[in-house]
């Protein structure tokens, strides 16, 4: 309103008073701090409200986001119409072998489609769950207003008239930001087979299809069965309901008696179809150099357990792995297994010559009680079993010095000690040997600074010789003489330098005993 009026004033021709523009200028800057206050206020709204989205978006995230997936593998029905009631006990074994097969396979590679398809359906499921939410809230929105008839006629609420409503519909508004490929799904999902008491052999056996059951499950395996002749036609099929896929597996023509044979010899296609990536059937074993068995061996493909002596994994996928035996007393033997893909390998790690299981302990002189820890193992030489780790052991014998020995896998097969008596004065010879280095030492030290004088000396009479000439002050006998003292000096600097490399050596061998008698002592 002041601005209108301020331009019609100036186009009329009238100047405005100095009323007016003060007016007008309360009017403008009352305008502009109420848009400040009121933007200001928007501003921090939205960016609150920005941040709280982001938050929950966040939030869900890292809910969807699993290190962890669990696949649930179903042995389902045999669908079989046309084979009799009269026969159909067979089935059963079918179905049991199928299971076998399975059981044991533990994990799912999952590509990259599936993986799209596993976001795909549980954001597909969230979003359902969160409508199916609105609307029942709409409808308890509609029961009130029509109980207490004070409400609009309108039979959808407005998003903003209920808090709960509003933030069912914000938890859409995050889900609906999120695609499939924001989610991170393993790589791999972790197998599992229910018990066979989780669901009827009955069902197993009836001739309905078993697409409903299938949607309870993550991998459904079926079969179909039908008759030929006197030979039963049996395909083995595997559904994906996430992927919306149903496709044959395995199809054997054979005799009724023969297919649980049949299943068996070709299980690996099975496998290959449930794990989604070929995988080989490795056995190991442990030997010696002569062939022997290790039976006592724990064997690890890649820290994981696979047997003791020997063992089996069906189920490697392609790849480099490393193979490692451990065995009871120690041994550890290691080597890089190399598997392609649907192979059978039998691969043997080989221990080499098994070192004496026995270690003898003696001493000099002989007839020292050992002792490991507190515990009296017999008098020297006395046999003790080879230790898996390093195991500390005690000789003592009357009128001697205990000594202490450290036993270890990689000992030596006799292990000797010398006894010292109780008449040498350890203590004393430790002192002795201390005020050695001492002396020595100090020795040295006084012997490090006569190099440094007489090098010093050689440079004040190298000043009388300026360029390599005699001054002309200096008559001839005085640089006689003075060429006596500078050889002097000279041989006598090299002199010092050898003395003073032979003390530091003496010190160096005194502090070696020193080390030596002391070290002695405290492990005798």
């Amino acid at each position: 309103m002041a601005i209108s009026i301020r331009l019609s004033r100036r186009f009329s021709g009238n100047a405005p008073d100095r009323s007016n523009r003060v007016g007008f200028r309360r009017s403008v800057c009352g305008w502009l701090v109420v848009s400040f206050l009121v933007g200001g206020v928007n501003l921090l709204y939205a960016r609150g409200a920005d941040e709280e989205f982001a938050r929950a978006r966040y939030d869900l995230l890292q809910e969807l986001n699993t290190d962890r997936l669990e696949y649930q593998v179903v042995p389902g029905a045999v669908v079989a119409p046309d084979i009799p009631e009269s026969q159909r006990s067979v089935l059963g074994a079918y179905v049991r072998i199928v299971r076998d097969i399975v059981i044991d396979l533990p994990r799912r590679y999952l590509d990259e489609e599936e993986r799209t398809a596993i976001a795909v359906s549980e954001l597909r499921r969230r979003r359902g769950a969160v409508s199916r939410q609105i609307d029942e809230r709409k409808r308890e929105i509609d029961r009130e207003r029509m109980e207490r008839e004070t409400g609009p006629d309108a039979s959808v609420p407005e998003r903003d008239g209920d808090t709960r409503l509003r933030a069912l519909y914000d938890q859409r508004d995050v889900l609906d930001s999120i695609a499939a490929e924001d989610i991170e799904v393993p790589e791999e999902a972790h197998l599992s087979v229910p018990a066979e008491d989780e669901y009827e052999l009955r069902w197993t056996l009836s001739t309905a299809e078993p697409t409903s059951r299938a949607a309870e499950a993550d991998l459904f395996l079926y079969l179909t069965v039908d008759p030929l002749d006197e030979l039963y036609v049996v395909t083995v099929r595997l559904a994906v309901p996430v992927l919306d896929s149903d496709r044959e597996v395995l199809r054997i023509i054979a005799a009724p008696d023969t297919i649980p044979l049949q299943l068996e010899r070709y299980s690996r296609e099975i496998v290959h179809e449930v794990a989604n990536r070929p995988v080989s059937d490795l056995f190991i074993s442990a030997s010696d150099a002569d062939g022997n068995a290790v039976e006592e061996a724990r064997l690890y493909l890649d820290d994981e357990l696979v047997g003791i002596g020997s063992g089996r994994n069906p189920y490697v996928p392609a790849g480099t792995y490393e193979l490692r035996g451990v065995t009871p007393d120690g041994r550890t033997e290691r080597r890089p297994v190399a598997v392609g893909e649907g192979e059978q390998l039998r691969v043997a790690l080989l221990f080499p010559e098994e070192a004496p299981r026995e270690i003898t302990i003696t001493s000099n002189p002989r007839g020292a009680s050992v002792y490991r820890g507190v515990v009296w193992q017999g008098f020297t030489p006395v046999q003790v079993p080879r230790p898996p780790q390093p195991t500390p052991y005690t000789l003592s014998r009357d009128e001697y010095y205990d000594s202490r020995v450290e036993i270890g896998p990689d000992s030596p097969d006799i292990v000797e000690r010398v006894l010292i008596s109780r008449e040498y004065d350890w203590e004393t010879e430790t002192k002795i040997s201390r005020d050695r280095f001492y002396r020595s030492f100090g020795w040295f030290a006084l012997s490090v600074g006569v190099p440094i004088i007489l090098y010093g000396t050689y440079q004040d009479y190298a000043g009388l010789y300026p360029g390599g000439v005699a001054r002309g002050d200096i008559s001839a006998a005085e640089q006689q003489r003075l060429q006596r003292e500078v050889n002097t000096v000279f041989y006598g600097y090299y002199g010092s330098i050898a003395l003073s490399g032979g003390l530091f050596a003496n010190m160096i061998w005194r502090l070696v005993q020193y080390v030596q008698t002391a070290q002695g002592y405290h492990t005798r």
